[in-house]
């Protein structure tokens, strides 16, 4: 994330036009993205687990960490699993950030949209997010490799064995 010094005043967050629209679109999609992982997480804790259901993402997210052995027996694919997990967390911590969050958006000496998330707790207004094009293209892309590895992961180690030769 950059300097803020050569960001002009805050604008009011507009739907209508683009500079005000870049980061509802970017929240949207990150929730999206979020959604995709969340649907992967339930999966596993519906399959592999037992009790009570976790309802919160966090809680989620843990409980798929505390199931790695079910979800992957091998060592190997568990040391991974934990590590996408790892990866996850910073995202899952954003994700919680933009869900309470109030947006406005600058732009900078070079036409470029910056982000701002306040957080709605004035307590927290310590914790306000700044992002520009790369850093929210940056979580978007990351988002979508974790979904993508996930699924992988767990397609390969779910998958039945090949067929045995007759």
């Amino acid at each position: 994330m950059n300097a803020l010094s050569d960001l002009r005043a805050p604008m009011p967050c507009d739907r209508s036009g683009k500079p005000e629209n870049e980061g509802h679109v970017f929240r949207g999609r990150f929730f999206d993205k979020c959604a995709k992982i969340e649907e992967w997480l339930i999966g596993q804790i519906d399959e592999h687990g037992s009790g009570k259901k976790p309802l919160l993402f966090g809680q989620r997210l843990k409980a798929v960490r505390d199931l790695a052995p079910c979800i992957c027996p091998s060592a190997k694919k568990q040391e991974r699993l934990l590590a996408l997990l790892d990866r996850l967390q910073p995202h899952a911590d954003l994700r919680a950030t933009l869900g309470h969050a109030r947006q406005t958006v600058a732009t900078d000496s070079h036409g470029e949209v910056w982000t701002i998330f306040t957080p709605a707790d004035r307590r927290e207004a310590g914790r306000r997010i700044v992002l520009d094009p790369g850093d929210r293209k940056q979580a978007l892309t990351e988002l979508n490799t974790i979904a993508n590895q996930l699924s992988q992961l767990t397609a390969t180690a779910s998958a039945p064995p090949p067929p045995m030769p007759a």
